[in-house]
């Protein structure tokens, strides 16, 4: 999985951006991107490939659920 760090910073900048403390509205976005990862991750070692793409385009996002 790939997880973007945005382009929030000036040119030059990236290293300190990225390797300063996250904001506390970005730690939570953070906890809930790897909450998303989690369940992806695991739809996959259960289903393959066209379960995974099948629960993302199923996935929540308000609450993080997978639905039938």
């Amino acid at each position: 999985m790939r997880i973007g760090i945005g382009n929030n910073f000036s040119p030059g900048a990236m290293a300190d951006y990225v390797l300063s403390p996250f904001e506390k509205d970005e730690f939570e976005g953070t906890i809930r991107v790897f909450e998303t990862c989690s369940l992806l991750a695991n739809e996959f070692i259960r289903t393959g490939v066209k379960g995974i793409l099948d629960a993302n385009s199923k996935l929540i996002i308000k609450d993080q659920t997978i639905i039938d």
